[in-house]
């Protein structure tokens, strides 16, 4: 699943006429599942790290995660940052990766340059535009 998703955040950027490398990635929610602060086995982890591996500066915002840090983690540790209209406007991609139901989906919608959704929650919630990718 982390190589799949890597390559269509590749393959996005690519039509943004963007490189991975050097592109600023946020991630949204990095636990197991919604509205949990449990990151054992979370799909986020292979993903920051394949991401990284790849030059690319990753963020990531969770509420339930204030600190990341885990012996998967390549990083060792990471701080979760605000989700607002500017982290997510200066943000190359943005990957929903659990989809916790505090999350601003139609702020995050509006204020980011591309999204790639990977719970289809935005095409549930009718937020659907040329910026929204479903992987």
């Amino acid at each position: 699943m982390a190589s799949f998703v890597c390559e269509t955040a590749k393959r996005a950027l690519t039509k943004q006429k963007k490189k991975l490398a050097n592109s600023r990635i946020l991630i949204l929610g990095v636990t197991y599942k919604p509205n949990v602060q449990d990151t054992r086995e979370s799909p986020a982890l292979p993903i920051i790290n394949l991401l990284q591996e790849n030059g690319a500066t990753v963020e990531y915002s969770d509420p339930y995660v204030p600190i990341l840090q885990s012996a998967e983690l390549k990083t060792g540790e990471m701080h979760s940052v605000p989700l607002t209209e500017k982290d997510l406007a200066i943000a190359d991609l943005v990957m929903l990766n659990t989809d916790h139901s505090s999350f601003p989906y139609k702020l995050i919608h509006e204020h980011s340059a591309l999204i790639i959704d990977t719970r289809n929650v935005f095409r549930r919630n009718n937020f659907i535009g040329d910026h929204v990718i479903q992987a």
